[in-house]
């Protein structure tokens, strides 16, 4: 698995890093990794950008920055642990 492969999954798929984790066979570390890569890559490129649609309480409603891909443990506003994951998607400019 290479990182081109990942960005052309997610410019067909949007998709958890758990999601990314089981169709390419590698660990959710380095899935991050890779996500945190392609981040960065991508903010050079004119024709694509990597969307995050955040990580987000489902029960107090919080939403969490976008910044990175790890996907938190537990609300730090409610202290829950019912937390939506964050998802990834490549889409054109």
């Amino acid at each position: 698995m290479t990182r081109e492969e990942v960005i052309e999954y997610l410019k067909e798929n949007s998709a958890t890093a758990v999601d990314l984790s089981k169709e390419f066979a590698k660990s959710s570390a380095g899935i991050e990794e890779d996500l945190n890569h392609i981040r960065t890559s991508l903010r050079n490129d004119p024709e694509h950008q990597l969307l995050i649609r955040p990580a987000e309480c489902l029960l107090c409603g919080y939403v969490f920055s976008t910044d990175k891909p790890k996907a938190p443990s537990k609300c730090p506003q409610c202290q829950e642990q019912k937390i939506r994951l964050p998802s990834f998607k490549i889409e054109k400019r």
